[in-house]
């Protein structure tokens, strides 16, 4: 289970560590045009163009990787953790790391791309396995699904 649980927290932790940046780019901008902070109230396009990018990086963490979220949780739940499903999940997790570095960073739109191109494909895969474990799963054939596991 763990192959699948780490790297669905280290996701949750990325999705926190981008989450921690907004307010302080915010704060930082609003600092150097205290003017801002109303105009801004309704539009947030006015902030500096790093604060757009990692609030833009932010909302990036609620599309692809909630389909994760999800297909983790099943995985988990359908007993699909073995190292086919923990590939999927550790690089989809590694891909969405430099994912947002690039984001964050450079913004190189061309490197982003392949950067959520290729997330999207492990992300597929990791659906497969997760697709491909669910007639034997346990949860599927009337059984509680946290039946057998230790605590």
């Amino acid at each position: 289970m763990n192959t699948i649980f780490l790297p669905l927290l280290i996701q949750v932790g990325l999705t926190l560590a981008v989450l921690s940046f907004v307010p302080r780019r915010r704060i930082r901008d609003i600092k150097a045009d205290p003017t801002l902070l109303k105009r801004a109230a309704t539009d947030n396009t006015l902030y500096a163009e790093d604060t757009k990018q990692v609030a833009n990086n932010f909302a990036n963490q609620f599309q692809l990787p909630v389909l994760f979220y999800v297909a983790a949780i099943f995985a988990i739940l359908f007993g699909a953790t073995g190292p086919v499903a923990g590939f999927f999940a550790w690089a989809f997790v590694a891909v969405r790391i430099v994912h947002t570095y690039i984001h964050c960073s450079s913004n190189n739109v061309r490197l982003r791309f392949y950067a959520f191109a290729a997330s999207l494909v492990l992300l597929i895969g990791f659906w497969i396995v997760v697709i491909a474990a669910a007639p034997d799963a346990p949860l599927l054939n009337g059984a509680h699904p946290l039946a057998g596991m230790s605590s």
